[in-house]
């Protein structure tokens, strides 16, 4: 979008209608920045940027030095509210395709064949659908030469808005399923040992754990595990005193938590301090300056280490929450994957004693 706007600046689109393209993309770059949150922190270390660039002004007339700043320094932090995927991916294709006959670059053909096939779809598949039967004389005129051979980015921008809302009638690919059968293993197996899951002491037990981690939280230990830093073996030691000691016994715990350590249960109970957590990230962030799809993903991760306190295993990465909209194996390469799982080692390290 900034390419454009800095293209729409020459004296050959000085009149009105392409003006008001020029406008439009504006107000949006604008307020997509505005809306960036300074407290994530990949946002505030762009901050001087983001100040910079939300006020209107600025764009009245971009110079490539302008245009170089904020694709590097923010395009990347742009977080959309736009849900419909399919109309994102519409939008690009034909900004790129105004990009393409403004520049003159080379990805013209490729677009356009993307555009018709699409279109093609649409007549074809979902035709019968009222959003679409709608559009049919638009969309047979995208199969139409005489279209294409007009390069007109006014007509490419009535079309991007005309028909983006019914792109996401194109039926999917279909995926082919592959079904696995695998049978369980028992390998291991104890017998004669029994748990009363009805006992009050149970139950007991845990509520005084979870009274004491919540009006504790200042606690040197417990403040630590709060903010990521790492405990020291005093630290265990204490732990161990508290919830073997002072509010129950060493057969309290392992009943009620088995062998779950004592810093990842307080994270477990207590949560992250979110700040924290964002922090763990930041260096990451200042050298990898990850996109648009790899913040997102980045942001999940936070969010389930501040609700859960940590990642139990970094192959859960690859599951469920985090395997949607993005897989962490494909938007990341392979050293990025590495350092990713240095971070989410260390987080839960931080509260186990080496």
């Amino acid at each position: 979008m900034v390419q454009i706007i800095r293209l729409l600046q020459d004296a050959s689109y000085s009149e009105v209608d392409y003006q008001i393209i020029r406008e439009d993309l504006v107000d949006h770059v604008v307020g997509d920045i505005q809306a960036m949150n300074p407290e994530r922190v990949e946002v505030h270390l762009e901050l001087r940027y983001v100040e910079r660039y939300k006020v209107r002004k600025e764009y009245e007339c971009l110079d490539d030095v302008n245009k170089e700043e904020i694709i590097g320094h923010l395009a990347s932090l742009v977080v959309t509210g736009e849900k419909d995927e399919a109309a994102i991916n519409f939008d690009v294709t034909m900004y790129g395709l105004m990009l393409s006959v403004m520049a003159g670059g080379k990805n013209f053909n490729r677009l356009k064949r993307h555009v018709v096939n699409n279109a093609s779809i649409l007549l074809k598949d979902s035709a019968t659908i009222p959003d679409v039967k709608a559009k049919i004389p638009e969309l047979k005129e995208l199969t139409n030469d005489n279209y294409w051979k007009a390069q007109d980015i006014l007509k490419f921008e009535e079309t991007r808005k005309s028909l983006r809302d019914i792109m996401k009638f194109i039926p999917p690919k279909k995926v082919n399923i592959h079904v696995v059968d695998f049978e369980d293993e028992v390998v291991f197996r104890e017998e004669g040992r029994k748990f009363d899951m009805g006992s009050s002491d149970f139950d007991d037990y845990r509520a005084r754990v979870n009274e004491y981690v919540e009006t504790h939280k200042s606690q040197p230990a417990i403040d630590k595990l709060l903010h990521n830093e790492p405990i020291s073996l005093d630290d265990y030691k204490e732990l161990e005193r508290i919830f073997t000691h002072e509010l129950g016994t060493t057969e309290d715990y392992q009943m009620n938590y088995q062998d779950t350590p004592f810093g990842l249960l307080i994270r477990k109970i207590a949560k992250m301090d979110r700040d924290s957590a964002y922090a763990a990230f930041s260096t990451f962030i200042a050298e990898e300056r990850p996109n648009a799809e790899q913040i997102h993903f980045i942001e999940q991760v936070v969010d389930y280490v501040v609700e859960n306190g940590y990642v139990k295993d970094v192959l859960d990465l690859m599951k469920a929450p985090f395997d949607r909209p993005y897989k962490f194996s494909v938007i990341f390469t392979r050293e990025e994957q590495i350092k990713f799982v240095h971070i989410i080692n260390n987080i839960k390290n931080n509260a186990l004693v080496a």
